[in-house]
């Protein structure tokens, strides 16, 4: 053997590979029930933050009719009441409320309250005894109703209903300053009748949003969830921390962008990508795994022999694909320095043992170190006696490819062995 370093082939039986892949299926079973507990753990507190939004809504829309009961009727303070408590009942004591139905009560609830307002407004414009007065308070009521929808009007079929209802109450003002009151009645209830019909094209479009809304916060749940449960897996993290990371970056541009750019197969998407880094993360685990087992091997065949060895570490820590290294000496102060990488070929760097040069058939040298060469080759045998661990012809550069092995005092025909010179 040269000075420069040896390296050979490992492979593994078809046993041991089985093996191996065996104990990565066990802890991969554990690792994606712990990907799923984690993923369950992100939607349930999903879920707790929702649930704890509608009961604020509730307390708000409590405290709003509260505020307002003295001009209220009874009986819509009481119906209005009842909602309120059955949406806030249904959220307390539901395992597994729907939240989306508790909502829409909850919206309901605020119509009834709006619609109960704008009545008593009416009535008590109304029960005026000066009958201009009574229609300018209608008039009143029915301006403060039309000011908060055109607030919520955003479509282009809302703004033509706002046109519509706007001009019934032009109409409705400029009939107050007549003298014909049943006129002045009737425009007052067409533009009642126009304001009732903005008000259920925005009662449509807002129930329209508001489940986009949520199956937009679905969708982008579903993604989040999936980020959660691969960030607690451990192997994944280990082999893939970087595509995580982008996954968890796709989540905060898709929350700051544009609705209309968040797929509809967001939630495909996001199983689809788990099971692809899980496989390639596995796949990198696999031959970690093989490269620790037959790390293992050959410190302990060495062991065996006679060697101290040292502990096994990775010649670049922190990266899971290093290859790991470690020394072992003997009696003797002989050493040999090993790496075994993820893939690749085993090294060995030689040290203490002696070295020389032969005359190679043909004419020029080669290098050669046969006890050196005897002792890791020994160990291979025993290594694949004890481990299953099958290594190729020992290499080194400038091994002569024609030379057979043999006994260190043996010499090749037509060889002949030159004077020791120095050991390594």
């Amino acid at each position: 053997m040269s000075g420069s370093p040896k390296y050979v082939s490992p492979s593994l039986t078809a046993a041991i590979r089985a093996t191996i892949s065996e104990a990565r299926r066990v802890e991969a079973q554990q690792e994606m029930r712990l990907r799923r507990s984690r993923a369950d753990e992100w939607m349930r507190q999903r879920e707790m933050q929702r649930r704890n939004a509608v009961m604020d809504q509730a307390t708000a829309l409590e405290h709003e009719l509260a505020a307002v009961s003295e001009r209220l009727s009874p009986a819509d303070e009481m119906r209005i009441s009842d909602e309120i408590n059955r949406a806030r009942a249904t959220a307390s004591n539901a395992a597994n409320p729907d939240m989306a139905n508790i909502e829409a009560m909850l919206v309901l609830a605020r119509r009834q309250l709006t619609a109960a307002v704008d009545s008593a407004r009416q009535q008590a414009a109304q029960r005026s005894a000066d009958e201009r007065e009574a229609f300018r308070g209608r008039i009143t009521a029915l301006q403060e109703r039309m000011a908060a929808l055109e607030a919520q009007a955003n479509t282009k079929l809302e703004e033509r209903a706002v046109e519509e209802a706007r001009q019934a109450l032009y109409e409705a003002r400029a009939s107050v300053r007549g003298d014909d009151p049943v006129m002045t009645d009737y425009h007052i209830r067409l533009a009642d009748k126009a304001i009732d019909r903005l008000e259920v094209r925005v009662q449509h479009d807002a129930e329209r949003e508001r489940r986009e809304r949520q199956e937009l916060e679905d969708r982008l749940a579903a993604w989040e969830s999936c980020v959660a449960g691969l960030q607690a897996d451990t192997t994944v993290m280990r082999w893939l921390p970087g595509e995580v990371a982008a996954m968890d970056e796709r989540t905060r541009e898709l929350r700051a962008g544009n609705a209309a750019a968040v797929p509809d197969d967001l939630a495909q998407q996001a199983q689809a990508k788990e099971q692809e880094l899980v496989e390639k993360a596995n796949a990198a685990q696999v031959k970690a795994d093989q490269r620790d087992y037959i790390a293992r091997g050959i410190r302990e065949t060495l062991a065996e022999m006679g060697f101290l060895v040292s502990e096994a570490t990775e010649e670049h820590p922190g990266h899971p694909a290093t290859a790991l290294a470690f020394t072992a000496v003997n009696d003797m102060g002989q050493g040999i320095s090993v790496s075994v990488p993820v893939e690749g070929e085993v090294f060995y760097d030689i040290d203490g043992y002696t070295k020389s040069t032969v005359t190679k058939v043909g004419g020029g040298s080669a290098a050669v170190c046969d006890s050196a060469e005897q002792v890791i080759t020994e160990m291979h045998e025993l290594l694949e006696q004890g481990f299953q661990v099958q290594m190729g012809e020992l290499m080194w550069e400038g091994k002569d490819p024609d030379r057979i092995l043999r006994m260190a005092d043996e010499l090749p025909g037509g060889g002949e062995r030159n004077d020791r010179e120095d050991s390594w």
